[in-house]
């Protein structure tokens, strides 16, 4: 799933002495683990707020996607910047020094995964697979877990409706997994193989778990209208939190600091990044 928009490109000036950072898409969002650094994957790298600036990672420039932050690794997909050739993508990526190398977890070549989601302390590790290959047999949902994360399984997915936008993993219970769908936003308590409805009143655009394994945050749709709420695990208590003033646009990707756990930060499908302070009642932009 996505929001389609034709807007020009989105560019980050920072002071004199840095060069401009552009973003041409954002496929994912995510806190370092010391919460100082808010990393965005781009069209040619990863760029990195901190301490007011902005700056690339000085990784490989690849075009990632199912981009995904746990406490040890970075999770992506995507493929090499500027090709999008048939035998081209990278398939499953993991990288352990905060994007400088990446080691491949399998299907290069052959998978190039947009929704990619993994627990933040588990690292269990789900994928949407668009079309079959030479491990998956069909489309759809999978998932791989385990301290060595060996062998892929299928999942059903019964009670899932509408089309995935994004997943999110439970940060400690692997087997509890979310989907923001076109339909609304759906929960798993048995790795992907049954859903269950949580919010089916509007279109989710975005699902994050909370550090805590309280909540989720969820971004939300409706007609014209973006929706930004926090609703409880257990309880199902819906709290209404404000989204930034930005028009038409909507939450695209939410993220929480796992250091200074008030402190979130959003990314719009119009590429504009927010941070609050406040747990996500108000918003301070620092990119246009």
């Amino acid at each position: 799933m996505a929001l389609v928009l034709s807007i020009p490109l989105v560019f980050f000036v920072p002071a004199p002495a840095q060069a401009v950072i552009e973003l041409r898409h954002a496929h994912g969002l995510g806190y370092s683990p010391d919460g100082g650094r808010i990393l965005i994957p781009n069209h040619y790298g990863i760029a990195v707020y901190s301490e007011g600036r902005w700056s690339r990672v000085a990784g490989p420039a690849l075009d990632y996607m199912g981009f995904v932050v746990t406490r040890e690794f970075i999770f992506s997909s995507g493929h090499a910047a500027g090709s999008r050739a048939a035998a081209n993508p990278l398939g499953l990526m993991r990288s352990g020094d905060g994007g400088l190398s990446w080691t491949t977890l399998g299907l290069k070549g052959e998978g190039e995964f947009h929704l990619v989601a993994a627990g933040y302390l588990s690292n269990a590790v789900y994928v949407y697979n668009a079309e079959p290959n030479s491990v998956m047999p069909r489309a759809g949902l999978y998932r791989m877990m385990g301290d060595r994360l060996v062998g892929w399984r299928g999942a059903a997915g019964r009670g899932l409706q509408g089309e995935p936008g994004m997943l999110a993993a439970h940060p400690t219970q692997s087997a509890m997994l979310a989907a923001a769908t076109t339909a609304g936003l759906f929960l798993s308590r048995n790795g992907g193989e049954e859903f269950e409805p949580v919010m089916t009143a509007s279109r989710a655009t975005a699902a994050r778990f909370t550090l805590e394994g309280d909540a989720l945050l969820v971004g939300t749709l409706e007609g014209r209208k973006a929706g930004l709420f926090r609703i409880g695990i257990k309880d199902g208590l819906r709290k209404e939190l404000a989204p930034p003033p930005f028009g038409r646009d909507a939450v695209a990707n939410i993220a929480q600091n796992p250091v200074r756990r008030a402190e979130l930060a959003l990314i719009s499908f119009e590429r504009a990044v927010f941070v609050s302070s406040d747990a996500g009642m108000t918003w301070r932009r620092i990119a246009r």
